[in-house]
This record gives structure tokens, C-alpha cells and sequence, in this order.
């Protein structure tokens, strides 16, 4: 992940069990700083398709898989907020891939 308040390009993915994503979403990341790891917020690009289904997602289950430019993943909380999804580190254990 970049610097706080750098934007760096990864998508946003569901995964409805360990081998089905229902939805791989690109979004904008800009790091926060975070209290115990690291906080950030996620924008869709404007008008793009999926941004209410993720919105959707994450009211129904938070938990996400946020896969980074560089190939790595991280599993994260999300919270729908505004035009933007805030995005939470998970913490041990928590929200990790179905």
C-alpha cells in the first residue's frame, strides 16, 4: 500500500466460497492513517456498473478481499459511506476468504 492520502489502483472482491468471486471490482484505494493497522477509502470510477452491488454486498456481509496491483491481498471490513467504502484491515482472523 502507498503513503496516506496516495491513491493506488486494486479491485475490490467478494468471494461467495474459496473458489466462486461473484464480483472483482476496480477501485481507487487511498490509505488513511489507522489506528491499530491500516484504514483506507475505496471509490469505484465514476458510473461504473458495480458500484451499487458492492454497496449491496457490503451491508449484507462486510468482509472483502482487497487485491493490491502487486498481487497481494488483504482481507478487509467494508462500510459503505457516501460516494465512497471505507475500508478496515480485518483483524486476525476475521473476514477471511470463504
Amino acid at each position: 500500500m502507498r503513503s496516506p492520502g496516495e491513491a493506488a489502483r486494486a479491485r475490490l472482491e467478494w468471494w461467495a466460497n474459496s473458489e466462486m468471486c461473484l464480483i472483482s471490482a476496480p477501485v481507487r484505494v487511498t490509505a488513511g492513517p489507522g489506528g491499530h493497522a491500516w484504514e483506507a477509502v475505496a471509490e469505484t470510477d465514476p458510473g461504473h456498473a458495480e458500484s451499487e452491488e458492492l454497496r449491496q454486498l457490503a451491508r449484507k456481509d462486510p468482509w472483502f478481499t482487497l487485491r493490491l496491483a502487486d498481487g497481494s491481498s488483504v482481507p478487509v471490513e467494508v462500510e459503505p459511506s457516501g460516494d465512497v467504502l471505507k475500508l478496515r484491515e480485518a483483524a486476525d482472523g476475521a473476514g477471511a476468504p470463504r
